[in-house]
């Protein structure tokens, strides 16, 4: 202790001494004679006995600590999202099957698109009116009909009965490949010839051709074509 803090400690001990003197009750007795330098000697101890003791630790002030500055990460790298193409494929609808060109009746023996033989004359030669079904007709798989051809004979003589039509060439979807005249046919008359077909079991476009053969020669050519589907 320094010695401006000790001189108030005294200063202050001596004035509570006063007080405490000053209260104590009046005793008629009187008080015992101290002995000199008493006074002298008790401040003297005190000083001693404060001097002894272990002075206390002069508190240190805690340095605040600094604070380290902390790195900011960099922001993450924001990975694009692909972003998905969509590509129409646009369904390709299956062409109708081309249809073949029919031969072309001629009022001659055969003529050069029938493909059949002729003599080139016109004894043996026909007219086509029509047909039932006709061609492109569409019909389910394995369906029963009759072809039927009307034809006028334009030739010079006459078709005899045991003369025929017949299949030449093309899908094979009748009964039976050949048959007899069903009655004479002379120059100028028409008649109606009937074939028993059956159409394929497969889908898919077919044609057949027919021909007339009198007395050896071919001629007078007729096809048929059909669409057959599921």
């Amino acid at each position: 202790m320094d010695k401006k803090r000790f001189s108030r400690f005294l200063s202050l001990l001596l004035l509570a001494s006063l007080l405490f003197a000053g209260c104590t009750p009046f005793s008629p007795a009187p008080l015992p004679t101290q002995p000199p330098g008493i006074i002298d000697t008790i401040i003297a101890a005190t000083y001693s006995a404060i001097q002894a003791q272990t002075p206390l630790p002069t508190a240190t002030e805690t340095p605040t600590p600094t604070l380290t500055p902390t790195r900011t990460p960099p922001p993450p790298t924001i990975t694009p999202t692909p972003t998905p193409t969509f590509i129409f494929i646009l369904a390709t609808a299956t062409p109708f099957p081309t249809l073949t060109p029919l031969p072309t009746f001629s009022s001659g023996g055969g003529g050069s698109s029938g493909g059949g033989s002729s003599s080139g004359s016109s004894k043996y030669s026909c007219h086509f009116v029509s047909q039932i079904p006709e061609n492109g007709t569409r019909m389910g798989s394995r369906n029963d009909f009759d072809w039927e051809i009307t034809l006028i004979n334009t030739g010079e003589r006459k078709w005899p009965v045991e003369d025929k039509y017949m299949y030449v060439r093309g899908d094979k979807f009748h009964r039976y490949s050949e048959y007899n005249f069903p009655e004479e046919v002379v120059s100028g008359q028409e008649i109606t010839l009937i074939v028993d077909m059956e159409a394929p079991k497969e889908p898919g476009s077919y044609l057949t051709t027919w021909a007339l053969n009198v007395n050896g020669e071919t001629f007078c050519y007729f096809s048929l074509q059909i669409i057959v589907e599921k």
